[in-house]
């Protein structure tokens, strides 16, 4: 997949996450180990990491050339070609264990609660 001219290298931290980044468009996906080498290898412009933490600097120091390329932080922003997956819908009743499974990365995006009508 190109955004803007570029390929997509996809990091995640589990074999279905990976996946989900493949059916995306990515053009390579890997797990975390090496993050920083293979971001060096691909030569990265751009890094985009919506979760923040420790491997956020794995990203920073895999960009190419750091005064002249970018990094987001915080949130995915609007790129063309890019579509975020959908929120995950559950009931307000479910609100301890949607904590858990975003703390433990069981899941991929966000969890909406919603009350039934």
């Amino acid at each position: 997949m190109s955004v803007e001219g570029r390929r997509l290298l996809a990091a995640a931290s589990t074999g279905e996450k990976r996946e989900r980044a493949r059916r995306a468009g990515a053009d390579d996906v890997i797990g975390y180990d090496g993050l920083k080498e293979a971001a060096r290898a691909w030569a990265v412009d751009v890094a985009v990491d919506p979760v923040g933490g420790e491997l956020s600097e794995q990203a920073l120091r895999g960009l190419r050339h750091a005064m002249e390329h970018r990094a987001v932080l915080e949130g995915l922003p609007a790129m063309p070609g890019i579509v975020p997956a959908a929120p995950e819908v559950r009931p307000p009743a479910e609100a301890g264990r949607a904590m858990d499974d975003l703390l433990e990365r069981r899941v991929t995006g966000k969890i909406v609660l919603v009350p039934s009508s």
